[in-house]
Formats: structure tokens, sequence, C-alpha cells
């Protein structure tokens, strides 16, 4: 099924505009918490990235040092759909039942075509994400939504000035045949792989990381998301 862009981007934005006080900075500089791929050389909290944003203190409209989101172009192309085994083990109940997460994928968040945030997806099977890409249209760029699903955003949750890792907490969603339900979680992005660089598909970029739900949500496990640029989509409205 492809994605309704309008209704999925409001109500991503709802859960990460939701729990965005609890991002936090990495509990290590990003060299020691395993490798994000990229040599970030901050441990900033996402505060200190928001206000190296903002214009400086004589009001010369000057702005901090630009910090890479993503890679320089997207890659709607490339998709690992079958990564072999398993990469995940999500595992728990949801208000729609139980949900087994075996394979994780990710793919950017955008905004006018440039890189906002990697979203996270995780499927219980290859076969949900090879009958999303199937029926997207001729020359789409992105827009998959394989179901069931696990789907969340790391905007306004985790720093990208450490290439993304870091403990954070928000909105995530499940997509069924029968609707969507919002449930909230904390994770942690602990490494990537190869994030900002070009996509090689003999060598795709990864991001590991673990993630625990509340609020009568029984979900909780490890990931190792591998690249799937159909998971891609923009940002309505940014």
């Amino acid at each position: 099924m492809a994605r309704a862009p309008m209704v999925r981007s409001s109500l991503l934005l709802a859960g990460c505009l939701g729990l965005a006080a609890a991002c936090t900075s990495p509990p290590e500089p990003a060299d020691e918490a395993g490798g994000t791929g990229t040599e970030t050389g901050t441990d900033g909290g996402a505060d200190d990235w928001a206000d190296s944003l903002e214009e400086d203190d004589e009001g010369t409209g000057e702005t901090g040092p630009e910090v890479p989101l993503g890679p320089e172009v997207i890659d709607y192309e490339t998709c690992i759909v079958d990564p072999g085994a398993p990469t995940a083990s999500i595992v728990g109940e949801t208000p729609d039942g139980p949900f087994s997460g075996q394979y994780a994928y990710f793919g950017w968040l955008t905004c006018e075509g440039e890189p906002l945030s990697p979203t996270l997806v995780v499927t219980e099977t290859p076969e949900a994400l090879a009958a999303a890409v199937a029926e997207l249209p001729r020359g789409a760029q992105g827009g998959a939504l394989p179901l069931p699903s696990l789907e969340w955003v790391l905007l306004g949750n985790c720093n990208p000035e450490n290439g993304w890792t870091g403990k954070g907490g928000g909105g995530i969603n499940l997509r069924t045949q029968g609707g969507d339900s919002l449930g909230f979680a904390s994770f942690s992005l602990i490494e990537n792989y190869k994030l900002f660089d070009p996509v090689d598909p003999e060598d795709p970029p990864t991001m590991h990381g673990t993630i625990f739900f509340g609020d009568g949500w029984t979900l909780e496990g490890e990931f190792t998301a591998v690249y799937c640029g159909a998971l891609s989509y923009e940002f309505e409205g940014c």
C-alpha cells in the first residue's frame, strides 16, 4: 500500500513534538559508543545543536556550523529488501494484538528533497516490504508503506551532531490494514555505519539500536536497520 503522505506526516509530527524534551546526549562520545561511520567530533546535546542554528548574539545573521543530517543525495532506488537473516527482535503486545518485528530498515524523511531525519521501519517479514515496494507507482521517489509495521523518526529525539546516536523518546506508529495506532517508546541509537556515504548495495548503511515501549504496550527489543530508499518520503508542510 502506498503512503498517505499528509496523514502520516501529521501523526509523526505529533509524535516528534510530544516527547522532544526527552532528547538527551549519548551516554558516551560517538567514537566510544561503537562508531557512527562518521567523525562527529562532539558530545553536545540537542539543545546545543538547536542553539547553533540561531542567529549569533551580535545580530549579524550568521549561523553556527552546518550539521550534516544525512547524505548529500537521497538514494530512492536502492533497497535491501531481504538482508537474509533477521535483523531485529522486537516482540510483544500492542493494542492491535501481538507483533513480532524481525526485520528492520531505514530511509529518510525529507524536506524539499533534502534529508531531515532517518525514519526507521520494522516489519515481521521481508515480504511485507517487498509487497509495498512493488505497489509504488513507476518513478515514485519513495513512499513505500509495508503492513504491518512500526515506524518512528529521530527528528526531535536524537542529536544529528552525534550522527543521530543517543537516547530519546517519541511517538511510534503501528501501521496495520485496519489503521494506525500511536504508541510511545524510549529508544537508543547506539551506532550507525556509512550513514552519510553514497549507498553501496554490497555494503549498505545500517543503524543499530534498542527500543522499549511503555503506556500499555509490551514491545521491546533490539534492531539493526538496513537501508531501503523506498521508505524515504517528503515531510508535508516542512
